[in-house]
């Protein structure tokens, strides 16, 4: 749940400008079907990524849906929020090297 954790606790927290935010394979529990009580019940703040040096949000195409839901909720919910798609990363559980990760860390804007 880390990027989803990342996601809500700046959301609760509108005094709070960061740097660059990377969400990878974010999961919120779009459908409300896994035990995780409340943990997910807050609302986007849509000035997020007036916060931010940049939001991205990476993606996968055959990720779990639940994931690709998170992912589309995000984007719908915070404009100015970017999303990059990947082609067959699953939840990026099993990628030896992801330079597009790496690179993004990496640049300077």
């Amino acid at each position: 749940f880390g990027a989803g954790f990342i996601i809500r606790w700046l959301c609760q927290h509108p005094k709070i400008h960061v740097g660059k935010v990377i969400l990878v394979a974010p999961f919120i529990d779009p459908l409300q079907n896994q035990d995780t009580g409340t943990f997910f019940d807050f609302k986007f703040d849509a000035q997020l990524s007036e916060r931010t040096e940049k939001l991205l949000v990476f993606s996968s195409t055959n990720d779990f849906s639940n994931a690709q839901t998170s992912t589309q909720m995000i984007i719908d919910a915070i404009p100015g929020a970017i999303r990059r798609d990947f082609e067959q990363h699953g939840h990026f559980t099993e990628i030896i090297e992801f330079t597009a990760l790496r690179d993004e860390v990496l640049a300077t804007a």
